[in-house]
């Protein structure tokens, strides 16, 4: 692609937005994923203690008819519905510290495992004829033998607290990234609309002259120009990436209503590869750059100057580079990185952190050039 006239307008496309979860929402759900988490640990835990408990049976053969089995089986449902009833109980108090969240776990825990106790007698004692014959009633040798299970719910209240501390650190980190992408978004947004007010001004001041000059058809164009730049900022939102070709069709909304001022003074030329005209970056990225270019070169140059846009892949990233040929403009940049250069490298640094860079310095000719260099991402 080469030349500005082979670069296309950017049409208007949907408001980006990006929409962030409020504190409520996180909460529900993390609450949510623990309740899961919950029921996968709880089915996994009295499956093991089933099968433990029924291979323990068949090798004693104590017990071991099919009714004492039954018991078995809804002695584990029970034991897994009064463990997930302290999760239940628990997840309505917030223990901060980690000893009263585990003293509150083992409480809850050791309650539970006494109705299991009682409980689980009572199924033996409904399920199986054998138990009934040999036993006749509740049974305090039984009883002991439940202590095995005590274990379970030892086991369980060490899991729940190590399970309910993970999901409130899962919470607060959640709400920390929430914090950080809110401040990103607001450094990016306000970064993004840092148009130069003197571009504006200089902008009107350049209409009202073709106004007074009676050529109303070029202060027409200049005007739709400027509506379509002034769309094409607001639109687009400050985290969003955007095609290289349609960043450079911006662009050239931009050099159309500058040559109003410099007319032939001004030449661009652009040079990207077809391959590299969907790579994608920041929105309005090279608006500082190009502005700088002009400013700078053009500006201050009584002779043409030409600008250069050129794109080229580097390994695994693409090179921009803006340049113009003004001769003695370096006076103008080697005091280091103005607002307009500071601003590319924040944005780069905010979207890319340390795969992105930008450089910028004199050419052999006098010009300046600026290079960004970034992921190639499609």
């Amino acid at each position: 692609m080469t030349g500005a006239a082979q670069a296309e307008r950017p049409d208007a496309g949907p408001l980006v937005s990006q929409t962030f979860p409020v504190d409520g929402e996180i909460a529900r759900d993390e609450a949510r994923r623990l309740n899961r988490e919950v029921i996968v640990v709880l089915s996994c835990v009295w499956l093991a203690e089933l099968a433990i408990s029924v291979s323990r049976a068949a090798y004693l053969g104590a017990y071991a008819d099919a009714g004492s089995m039954l018991a078995r089986v809804a002695g584990a449902c029970v034991g897994a519905g009064l463990a997930y009833s302290t999760h239940l109980l628990l997840r309505r108090f917030r223990f901060r510290m980690l000893p009263g969240r585990f003293a509150a776990a083992t409480a809850a825990a050791a309650a539970a495992c006494t109705l299991f106790m009682l409980a689980d007698q009572l199924l033996f004692f409904a399920f199986s004829a054998r138990y009934r014959a040999t036993v006749g009633g509740l049974d305090a040798h039984t009883f002991v033998n439940d202590l095995l299970f005590v274990w379970v719910f030892v086991a369980w209240g060490g899991l729940y607290t190590a399970l309910s501390y993970n999901a409130d650190l899962r919470t607060r980190d959640r709400r920390i990234a929430e914090i950080e992408a809110m401040a990103q978004r607001a450094q990016l947004e306000a970064l993004r609309f840092q148009l130069n007010p003197h571009f504006l001004f200089n902008t009107l001041n350049s209409l009202s002259g073709l106004v007074r000059l009676g050529r109303a058809g070029e202060a027409e164009r200049a005007i739709l120009s400027l509506s379509a730049l002034l769309r094409h900022t607001i639109e687009a939102g400050p985290t969003a990436l955007t095609p290289l070709k349609d960043e450079i069709a911006a662009q050239t909304l931009y050099f159309d209503i500058e040559q109003l001022r410099f007319g032939d003074r001004l030449e661009l030329a652009i040079e990207v590869a077809e391959d590299l005209g969907g790579v994608l970056v920041p929105n309005l990225i090279l608006q500082p750059l190009i502005e700088n270019a002009v400013k700078h070169g053009v500006a201050q140059s009584a002779t043409p100057v030409a600008i250069r846009i050129e794109a080229r892949r580097v390994g695994a990233d693409v090179e921009i580079a803006v340049e113009n040929s003004a001769p003695d403009t370096t006076s103008a940049t080697t005091s280091g990185f103005g607002i307009g250069l500071e601003n590319v490298r924040r944005r780069l640094e905010a979207t890319y952190g340390d795969t992105a860079a930008l450089s910028a310095a004199s050419t052999a000719s006098g010009g300046w050039r600026s290079v960004i260099r970034l992921p190639a991402r499609f």
